[in-house]
C-alpha cells in the first residue's frame, strides 16, 4: 500500500495510548481539490541557496485512470533573483502512458519525461505509520487523526517524513506536510492544505495536458534532473 500522497503534502492528535481510530486509511479513488501549498528547497554547493514557492494548485487524483495532476498558480521567492517571479505552470503523471508532463502555462511550452507505466497505487496513510495526534475542526467538530510516515523520496538513507492529516470518517485529506533533507545536498519542504474536496473528477481536463502540448512545436524531451516537487507523485 502506497503512502498517502495528500495533497499531496498536518493537524496534531495529542492522545496516547491505543484508540479507535489508529488504523492507517485511504482516501477515495477519485478525487479533486484545491490546494494551499507552500513549497521551499534548498541546494547545498559551491553557493548554499534556497527558494519558496507560495501557490494555489488545482490537484485531481484518478486511481481508475492511473493520472495525478496539479496545476498551480503563485510566486516564487528568492536571493537568486531581484525579485518575486510568477509561477503559473502544471505537472501531469500519467502512469496509462507513461509520461509526465511539465507545463508553462504562461509560454504555452512542454516537456514530457519517462513515467512508469501501469497502474497505480492508492493515496493511503502508510501501514506502519505512527499515529501521533487527534484533533477536532471547525464549527463542526470534525475528527481528525494525525499520521508520521516516510515518503518515498530522498536519498538513500535519508527518506522524507510525511505528517498527514485525515478526517476519521471517510478518510478524507485535510492536510500533508513532507520535510526531506540530506547533509550534502540539501533538501525541501511541502506543505499542502486541502480545501473544497470532491469525490470524483468533475474537471477531467486537468488531467490532460493542453492542446499545444501534443499538437505542436512547442514539446520537448525533458533531459535535466526533475525537482523533488515533480517526484513527489512520480512514484505512485
Amino acid at each position: 500500500m502506497a503512502v498517502l500522497s495528500f495533497l499531496p503534502v498536518l493537524v496534531i492528535y495529542f492522545t496516547l495510548g491505543r484508540v479507535e481510530a489508529q488504523q492507517p486509511c485511504c482516501t477515495p479513488l477519485q478525487w479533486q481539490a484545491t490546494l494551499g501549498v507552500t513549497y521551499g528547497q534548498a541546494w547545498i554547493d559551491s553557493n548554499t541557496a534556497q527558494a519558496v514557492q507560495n501557490l494555489t494548485a488545482e490537484f485531481a487524483f484518478d486511481w481508475n485512470k492511473r493520472a495525478t495532476a496539479m496545476w498551480m498558480t503563485g510566486t516564487q521567492y528568492s536571493p537568486l533573483v531581484p525579485g518575486p517571479l510568477p509561477v503559473h505552470s502544471a505537472y501531469i503523471w500519467d502512469h496509462a502512458t507513461g509520461v509526465m508532463w511539465t507545463v508553462d502555462l504562461a509560454r504555452k511550452s512542454c516537456q514530457h519525461s519517462e513515467l512508469s507505466k501501469g497502474p497505480i497505487a492508492k493515496l493511503c496513510v502508510a501501514d506502519d505509520a505512527m499515529h501521533v495526534a487527534t484533533t477536532h475542526l471547525g464549527p463542526s467538530q470534525m475528527v481528525c487523526d494525525i499520521f508520521k510516515f516516510k515518503w518515498p523520496v530522498g536519498e538513500p538513507g535519508f527518506p522524507a517524513i510525511a505528517a498527514a492529516t485525515v478526517a476519521r470518517n471517510g478518510c478524507t485529506p485535510v492536510r500533508i506536510g513532507i520535510v526531506d533533507g540530506s547533509p550534502t545536498s540539501g533538501g525541501f519542504f511541502f506543505d499542502a492544505r486541502v480545501y473544497n474536496m470532491k469525490e470524483g473528477i468533475h474537471n477531467t481536463s486537468l488531467l490532460s495536458p493542453p492542446s499545444y502540448c501534443t499538437h505542436g512545436s512547442n514539446t520537448t524531451t525533458a533531459n535535466e534532473s526533475i525537482s523533488p516537487l515533480t517526484k513527489l507523485f512520480s512514484t505512485l
